[in-house]
């Protein structure tokens, strides 16, 4: 924005405020209401010391406990302890382990486990009421700033609390919703760590945002099925039949056509297309259906997905349309409408549905996320990758308020003049910019007093040496893709073996030249050092075994290709591996937060489904039948199961199965698993994993004009000359000068 631009914005809000406070006036009795209410809200406030710290809580808890109360303070005292909250956090763990161990497939607890489990439940429910009553009682309940349920962090303690005590009632025991709240307890644990914050607020600030998205979600939802209807509704039931009408009340479909049939897909010879449900709701007598007979029956075969990919009605024809959209079983959804209607129509439909719901509508959701993420996301003024920058800048000689004003900009890079420049070495031949080391040592120093230090530490910082390493590396690479079965024989055989032996010889003299030139500490610092050294003594292990004829721990050799990281080092590769770096740091938080996530929803599972969806040889629901790989009836085979639901992996199949055993209403949890776990939770890691990356660019760039200074300054330019080389820029440059060159000067 020019300086025009800026006073004149300058001006309106001038204006703005003038008229604002012309029309807007308070009026006196305004001003006392507004500073009566304030002190009123301060009353209500009151500040408690413990532990070194000072907490402010409501003034008087429910109605009885003063500020001044002695038990209200020694109550104070306790719940601020930090042996109090350490204690609560693991009676959460063993409470969650409690619920993990159960078998849900006992409602009656008669096994041992469960009468444990459900013993052990009441010292539970007694222990978290009494912390939940504490908190009350030093903090207040509601009605003040600071008070218990003030926090939306104590909600869930109060509903998980709440709901225990209400199942102790005989009245409500059998209630499985109040027990089912019960398995929410394992995430009273993110009240408890305030790293986790960033990621709650990111979610529940996302799920607010995203009512705009599901709005619209539910209107082109709504557009789509009721085209759907009109066009489908019982088609899914046609299917070509082996008599012409109903004999003896039922009406026989041919086994091995699993197509449905039409006006487009006529049935061959002596077969004729029939709907059950039509039939039995047809006054013809030709076509009596017995009452005894299951009119849905023909759909309920794999092939039709057993009935529920139809349109039906509107709900069924948002099952169909969600499924799409999540594109797993879109196809073959397709396949099984082009034979009702025109397959261009059928194709377009499904593709716009896809087109529309799926890559727009959902996608959406990345980018709200990603903008919550980055307005709760403040870490980054501390980063410890902004700490570096400015140590490299300090090394390199530059002022510390230019150092500064850099990292502080945002859209800030080398200009195309400057690249040219760089590029051009100062009279310099090749060898000699191969054979010249990129750094210096201090001369006090006296580790490099040694003539063997001092060409050790020359060795490993010439070009030439990480050139030749590099090369070793790919070459390495090359070599250990060459293994096959069965294994090469003659020569060939010999010439690899050799080969790896060669590599791990050479990347061991890597190591004992850098620690020989750089010394312990100085090695150490770079974290790739540590890296080649792991896989060096990994090789070397590697190598004694294989001599010893270890052919299974052979395979250790395959360590080495982890070097190929070493060429993220170089170029703009370097930027990934930054926003690499900066997830792993974030990703701490956001790992829990989705192992909580997958514990509850597997716990939830259970208590759904546990030992209830079984099936025979021939696929039928059979209670004595076994139960298909993806179930809910232990703890690791649900966490499997939401982990496979989560990544849209073949999630229709398994929702078909358990509507099938347990009920249509089965399909509300996996729609619930899918959008909360699918769409929320793996796009939140998508909103880290970009805005890590914009951060890891913005760092990278920052990094190139650094590493541009020290070039140049090695080439004999001085710092206001690079700076009118790098930047190209006569105002920017002539900006710094007088701003933030001059600002040192004067200092």
């Amino acid at each position: 924005m020019g300086q025009k631009e800026m006073m004149a914005s300058m001006i309106g809000v001038g204006r703005m405020n003038l008229f604002h406070h012309a029309d807007q006036e308070p009026s006196i009795d305004e001003e006392g209401k507004s500073l009566e209410n304030e002190q009123l809200r301060q009353q209500a406030r009151c500040e408690f010391e413990a532990h070194g710290k000072t907490h402010s809580f409501s003034r008087r808890s429910l109605f009885l406990f003063s500020n001044s109360n002695i038990f209200r303070k020694g109550v104070v005292w306790i719940i601020t302890h930090r042996l109090f909250d350490n204690f609560i956090v693991f009676l959460i763990m063993l409470n969650s382990i409690m619920l993990g161990i159960r078998n849900y497939g006992d409602p009656d607890n008669l096994t041992n486990v469960n009468q444990v489990v459900e013993k052990s439940d009441i010292f539970f429910t007694i222990s978290f009421t009494v912390e939940c009553l504490l908190k009350i009682v030093g903090m207040g309940l509601i009605l003040d700033r600071g008070s218990y349920l003030r926090d939306a962090w104590n909600w869930l303690d109060f509903l998980v609390v709440v709901s225990s005590l209400l199942t102790e009632i005989p009245q409500l025991k059998s209630v499985s919703g109040m027990r089912t709240i019960r398995l929410m307890r394992p995430l009273r644990s993110l009240t408890t760590m305030p790293s986790m914050k960033i990621l709650i607020a990111t979610l529940l600030a996302s799920v607010a945002q995203l009512g705009g998205v599901l709005v619209l979600a539910i209107f082109f939802f709504t557009i789509f099925a009721i085209l759907g209807v009109s066009l489908w509704t019982g088609v899914i039931h046609q299917r070509c039949r082996i008599t012409e009408f109903p004999v003896n009340g039922d009406w026989h479909a041919d086994a091995s056509d699993t197509s449905l049939c039409s006006t487009i897909r006529p049935c061959g010879d002596s077969r004729w297309c029939g709907s059950l449900p039509e039939a039995s709701r047809s006054s013809d007598p030709r076509y009596y259906i017995s009452p005894d007979i299951d009119i849905y029956r023909d759909t309920q075969i794999e092939d039709l997905n057993y009935g529920y990919s139809n349109f039906d009605n509107l709900f069924s024809a948002f099952l169909t349309i969600f499924q799409c959209i999540t594109l797993e079983g879109w196809i073959d959804v397709t396949n099984i409408y082009e034979d009702t209607y025109e397959i261009w129509f059928v194709n377009f439909y499904f593709l716009l549905c896809i087109i529309v719901c799926s890559m727009f509508v959902l996608n959406l959701t990345i980018a709200v996320m990603l903008l919550k993420y980055e307005e709760f996301d403040k870490s980054e003024k501390n980063s410890t990758h902004i700490q570096d920058l400015k140590e490299h800048g300090e090394k390199i000689g530059l002022p510390f308020n230019f150092v500064d004003f850099v990292i502080e900009q945002d859209n800030l890079s080398i200009s195309q003049s400057g690249l040219k420049i760089l590029k051009k070495r100062k009279e310099e031949s090749l060898w000699k910019q191969l054979t010249k080391s990129t750094v210096t040592f201090e001369p006090e120093d006296k580790y490099y007093h040694n003539p063997f230090t001092r060409i050790c530490f020359y060795i490993v910082n010439s070009p030439m040496f990480n050139a030749f390493i590099m090369s070793i590396i790919l070459l390495n690479t090359v070599v250990l893709s060459l293994d096959q079965y069965p294994e090469m024989e003659g020569e060939i055989t010999v010439i690899l073996h050799y080969a790896n032996l060669s590599f791990t010889v050479i990347f061991t003299l890597e190591v004992v030249l850098k620690l020989a030139g750089l010394g312990m500490k100085e090695y150490v610092r770079d974290k790739f050092n540590l890296f080649d050294a792991v896989i060096v003594i990994v090789s070397i292990l590697e190598t004694m075994i294989a001599e010893e004829g270890g052919g299974v721990l052979s395979a250790l050799r395959a360590f080495r290709l982890f070097r190929i990281f070493k060429i993220f080092r170089a170029g703009d590769l370097r930027t990934l591996l930054e926003s690499i770096s900066f997830t792993v740091l974030t990703i701490k938080d956001y790992t829990i937060l989705l192992s909580l996530f997958i514990y509850v929803f597997a716990l939830l599972g259970m208590s759904f489904f546990a030992e209830k969806v079984k099936f025979n040889d021939d696929g039928a629901f059979d209670p004595t039948g076994e139960s298909p790989r993806a179930n809910f009836d232990t703890m690791m085979w649900a966490a499997l199961t939401v982990f496979e639901i989560m990544i849209g992996e073949n999630w229709n199949s398994v929702m078909y199965d358990h509507m099938r055993a347990a009920g249509s209403a089965s399909c509300i949890y996996f729609i619930a698993l899918v959008i909360m776990g699918n769409i929320i939770m793996l796009n939140l890691f998508l909103a880290i994993l970009l805005g890590n990356f914009d951060r890891a660019r913005s760092f990278g760039e920052k990094k190139k004009i650094f590493d541009a200074f020290e070039n140049l300054s090695k080439m004999g330019y001085k710092l206001n000359i690079a700076i009118a080389y790098l930047f190209d820029d006569q105002e920017f440059t002539k900006y710094l000068e007088e701003k933030v060159l001059m600002t040192k000067n004067k200092s």
